[in-house]
């Protein structure tokens, strides 16, 4: 149903509550936990983040280890941020990131640190959220990571740019259109417009601009 298109949101969710309700009767208790967390990212994809921020919370007793657990918090923390409750996607992002590396899922780690970065940005602390985005760009990069590197770069452009480094702004746009070659336009005309305003207050504060090549 979520895939097709053709039915409406409150067809869907009243699938989704029949199926959990049908789930909570079984004796396969064992699959709950997942079946919880594959309801959250449903009603993640509807847009229903406070229904999936309860389902996964209602996954996180039941996980089956560590590498689990980091799988559905970070899940979790991704919904909080779209609630903008990123003081509790800022905690939850941290305990994923953690955990990750506890049972060695780098590249999953890093995707962790950058998600905690984002959260710490967005409350204002941009030291911390640039702290976070090169532990994330390190582990893209142990792990051949490209997206991750990007992602990472843009993240470290906007903390510089917050924190008035703006010749750091400017390298790490630079960096990111660099490694986002096979990212659609959208992505790439974004970065280019971050680049763009990056060296627009790097001239109006700091004189001439480094020279740059956009890859377009």
């Amino acid at each position: 149903m979520l895939k097709s298109g053709q039915h409406g949101v409150g067809d869907v969710v009243q699938v989704l509550e029949e199926s959990q309700r049908l789930a909570e009767r079984s004796p396969e208790q064992g699959l709950l936990g997942q079946l919880y967390n594959d309801l959250g990212l449903s009603y993640s994809q509807l847009q229903l983040f406070s229904l999936a921020a309860e389902a996964f919370l209602r996954a996180l007793p039941l996980c089956r280890g560590p590498g689990e657990e980091a799988m559905v918090l970070t899940n979790l923390g991704a919904a909080h941020s779209a609630l903008g409750n990123y003081q509790e996607a800022r905690d939850v992002h941290r305990k994923a990131a953690d955990l990750h590396g506890s049972v060695g899922q780098r590249q999953e780690q890093g995707r962790s640190f950058g998600s905690l970065a984002f959260a710490l940005s967005q409350l204002g602390n941009h030291r911390a959220a640039r702290d976070n985005y090169l532990h994330a760009l390190q582990a893209a990069r142990d792990t051949g990571d490209t997206k991750g590197q990007w992602q990472a770069c843009e993240g470290l452009g906007a903390a510089a740019a917050r924190l008035g480094q703006h010749n750091q702004a400017l390298w790490y746009y630079k960096e990111a259109l660099a490694r986002s070659q096979k990212e659609p336009d959208s992505v790439r005309d974004r970065l280019v417009a971050k680049l763009a305003d990056a060296m627009r207050t790097h001239l109006a504060q700091a004189g001439p601009v480094p020279t740059y090549s956009l890859v377009r």
